[in-house]
């Protein structure tokens, strides 16, 4: 059987700390371009996370922000092989504008970075973000 982006590591969260997993199917159909920097993959990672959570019946309590996008990340890492970083993870599971600092040995000892949900500050109302990729760059 094969799962989708993130179920084998949710899976064994699941067995090891809490409960004795359910079987389940999903099936994704996406056409999400890879590796152009989006965080699409990550976004079906925590989408697929969420929902499982939800099909669980996973309290937020007994699963922290911090432990799920580290979770999604090492799904993306171990899964996928995908080379990512926590940024994506963090700002899809806790949503808005966040502080993070990924201090080395914070990050050794815990397994994720401190974050902190910054509620005084507004995006600006139009914020667009490209990048530019000229001929015989990548």
């Amino acid at each position: 059987m094969v799962f989708p982006p993130g179920c084998v590591s949710f899976l064994l969260y699941l067995n090891v700390h809490i409960y004795i997993a359910r079987c389940i199917s999903i099936t994704l159909f996406i056409d999400v371009i890879s590796q152009v920097g989006l965080a699409g993959s990550s976004a079906i990672c925590t989408a697929t996370f969420k929902a499982l959570m939800e099909y669980y019946k996973i309290p937020l309590h007994t699963f922290p922000k911090e432990i799920q996008s580290s979770l999604i990340l090492s799904a993306e890492q171990d899964e996928l092989k995908i080379s990512a970083g926590f940024q994506d993870r963090v700002i899809q599971v806790y949503g808005g504008i966040m502080y993070m600092d990924f201090e080395r040995s914070f990050v050794a000892q815990y397994g994720y970075g401190r974050y902190e949900k910054l509620t005084n500050i507004s995006p600006p109302p139009r914020l667009w973000l490209g990048k530019i990729i000229k001929k015989g760059m990548k």
